[in-house]
């Protein structure tokens, strides 16, 4: 067990020194991984704001589908059961001519101009369906149901004017997330491609060494172990550095922000999931520069076995 432990330590140092000893390769490959741990925490924290917004418009936006005034109350009614049957449909609210009305005046108690206006012209409201939907941003059904042949001569207008904004944030999170993936990918490779050269080097510069430890005895593994160690500093340091980078961004910056989107849920779920946030970030980074090592060491480690 002594034993053991002794060769772990040994290991352990080597592999510092081997960072140390390639410190420019070193500062350039974990300069390369901390971007590649910003971008993937940066688009976590702004598709999760996004999504947070669009749940919180859900809850208080209605979309509304006018109707005509002279309608049968079959086809009212089967527009209604349509509406419900949609997986996307959480509610469905009627609203008389007669409440409409009254919902008007309602608003507009203190003017009375307004409301000499509606004594003049009568009751002008048409009836509608009041539509709360699960998510904003799924709304295909209820377009569907409302744009149809079959309800063309029931709903006189629909209110797609608040869909186009829910689009729109729905879009631009649908964009940020597929960009955030394509701008990962692209620097993971390249710390692929740095890590990759940086451990080929050290293999090239020690081999003589290499050549020497093979022959006194040791292991496979031993060999490899310093190179592993290697790589693992790259992901440990870029882990932590980009979690210092974003962090305070997310949870003190964004939430005091004046923005249409809402970073305060963001903000509480990063702090409330730090300790499984920090070691995907940490082990992500050990991931790739591990991984990078043993493609390296394949290619160029010629060891027996």
């Amino acid at each position: 067990m002594m034993r053991f432990v002794i060769s772990v330590g040994r290991v352990f140092k080597a592999g510092l020194f081997n960072f140390i000893r390639n410190l420019w390769l070193s500062m350039a490959a974990t300069a390369i991984m901390v971007v590649t741990l910003v971008i993937i925490l940066s688009t976590l924290a702004i598709n999760k704001a996004t999504r947070d917004t669009l749940e919180q418009n859900a809850k208080e936006i209605t979309v509304s589908a006018y109707l005509y005034d002279e309608i049968a109350e079959e086809d009212r009614a089967s527009l209604e059961a349509d509406l419900n049957r949609s997986e996307q449909v959480q509610a469905v609210k009627y609203i008389s001519k007669e409440k409409a009305q009254a919902l008007y005046l309602e608003r507009n108690s203190e003017d009375a101009t307004l409301l000499d206006g509606v004594d003049i012209v009568g009751n002008v409201f048409p009836a509608s369906f009041e539509i709360e939907l699960h998510d904003l941003s799924e709304n295909q059904d209820v377009i569907a149901i409302a744009t149809s042949e079959k309800y063309k001569e029931v709903i006189e207008e629909f209110d797609f004017e608040r869909l186009d904004v829910v689009n729109t944030i729905g879009n631009a999170q649908k964009f940020i997330t597929r960009a955030g993936i394509t701008a990962a990918g692209i620097f993971g490779l390249i710390s692929v491609m740095v890590i990759f050269n940086t451990i080929r080097m050290a293999i090239f510069t020690r081999s003589n060494e290499i050549q020497i430890m093979k022959l006194i005895g040791a292991t496979n593994n031993y060999i490899r172990g310093p190179f592993l160690v290697e790589s693992s500093f790259y992901g440990v340091i870029a882990g932590v550095l980009a979690l210092l980078v974003v962090y305070p961004f997310v949870t003190q910056l964004l939430p005091s922000l004046e923005s249409p989107i809402v970073f305060t849920k963001t903000a509480q779920y990063f702090s409330e999931n730090a300790l499984l946030i920090v070691s995907a970030t940490i082990g992500i980074g050990v991931f790739i520069g591990v991984a990078s090592s043993l493609f390296a060491m394949s290619r160029y480690l010629r060891l027996q076995n």
